[in-house]
């Protein structure tokens, strides 16, 4: 760079149809989006100052959705889950100062080993499929202990029986549905010994397995991914009926007590 930017710079990879992979910044992140979030992972921005720059990508696509309040590592699916980019024809985009600049480049197999393009896509479109189904997890998850601080702010402030018996009711469907996709009990890995680690841990190992060497993923990969997305799958479903019903059940509830905004 000629000169400092005074705007925000980013470094963007992507395939070689030109799709996002993923996206760095230079903007440093606030310390306080990430206060009592141990389950997120800070970015770590790039340099962007003046002259020459040096920037190493790892390769991997961005993990997967992450769960803020976790404090057992997300049921110890946590760390790096994102895939390695596949040997191929790639785009690295840089926008700086109004504008951008793109260059091509590949990342070649290792001439060591004999492996076929073929292989090298099937075994990341396994790994992509498990990644999204490991972010369509975590984001159940968030979603449901959101809905729970809610219903628990609300118990509190009403302190009506009838609030306290329903809140109850839909706390323990909301903690069925979690406690099968993560370990919430567990804080530390001797904690697994007594509470065994659930889907999402699994999904996120499926990714380390199959990525753990370079060719197509093996028949009991595949069989293992299709038994997680199917439990998950289901997990999901039932979240979406107890959102559909016990939520709105308890809403109405709420709502037919006509409390005002603010209590004083």
């Amino acid at each position: 760079l000629q000169d400092k930017p005074e705007d925000e710079v980013t470094l963007t990879f992507l395939d070689g149809d030109g799709n996002d992979i993923r996206t760095f910044y230079s903007v440093k992140p606030d310390d306080a989006d990430f206060k009592d979030k141990p389950g997120l992972t800070k970015p770590t921005p790039i340099k962007s100052e003046a002259d020459a720059n040096r920037f190493v990508w790892d390769l991997r696509y961005p993990n997967a959705t992450e769960v803020p309040d976790d404090t057992g590592s997300m049921g110890f699916a946590g760390g790096p889950n994102g895939p390695r980019a596949k040997p191929g024809e790639y785009q690295v985009q840089l926008k700086a100062g109004g504008k951008a600049h793109t260059a091509k480049f590949s990342i070649l197999p290792d001439p060591r080993i004999a492996v076929s393009q073929a292989d090298y896509d099937a075994q990341l479109d396994l790994q992509l499929k498990a990644h999204a189904k490991l972010s369509d997890l975590h984001a159940a998850v968030n979603q449901i202990r959101n809905i729970r601080k809610q219903v628990e702010s609300w118990t509190a402030r009403m302190d009506d029986d009838k609030v306290t018996e329903a809140s109850k009711a839909l706390n323990d469907k909301l903690y069925e549905v979690e406690g099968e996709l993560i370990q919430y009990r567990a804080k530390s890995t001797q904690d697994t010994l007594n509470f065994p680690v659930m889907v999402n841990a699994k999904l996120a190992a499926l990714i380390a397995v199959v990525g753990s060497a370079e060719g197509k993923p093996t028949k009991q990969s595949y069989d293992v991914y299709e038994d997680l997305a199917k439990r998950t799958d289901i997990q999901i479903a039932k979240l979406k009926e107890i959102v559909d019903q016990d939520v709105k059940e308890f809403s109405d509830l709420i709502q037919s007590a006509n409390l005002p905004a603010v209590a004083p």
